[in-house]
């Protein structure tokens, strides 16, 4: 699951490093990458997912990206984010003077090593 995880991570990284113009402007990039090269996904789920993308909020590419893993390794790790979320909640609210940027930096290191 991880290495799969790892190739979505690399060639979403390596579109975004060479495509330009946004999400409408990647479509056809992604469609060469992800529908004909890698054989991830069919024509009709990325112009599914495009669509989505477009009313939901964040960048399309983002959003793609999202979807596109969901629909190839599901739901990695759905429960411990919940539980990282939840202490960051807690410690935030037990420490009122606790600066959230802290707590930002230290919830992103600890979902570096954990995830």
């Amino acid at each position: 699951m991880s290495v799969l995880l790892l190739k979505i991570f690399l060639e979403f990284c390596k579109i975004g490093i060479i495509a330009f113009g946004g999400g409408n402007a990647i479509l056809p990039i992604l469609h060469r990458e992800v529908v004909e090269n890698l054989k991830w996904i069919s024509t009709q789920d990325l112009l599914n997912f495009f669509s989505i993308a477009e009313t939901t909020p964040g960048p399309i590419g983002m959003d793609l990206a999202t979807f596109i893993g969901f629909k190839l390794a599901g739901y990695p790790g759905d429960f411990r984010p919940y539980l990282l979320s939840l202490a960051a909640f807690i410690v935030f609210m037990r420490f009122k003077g606790l600066n959230p940027i802290y707590l930002l930096i230290a919830c992103g290191l600890i979902g570096m090593l954990c995830f």
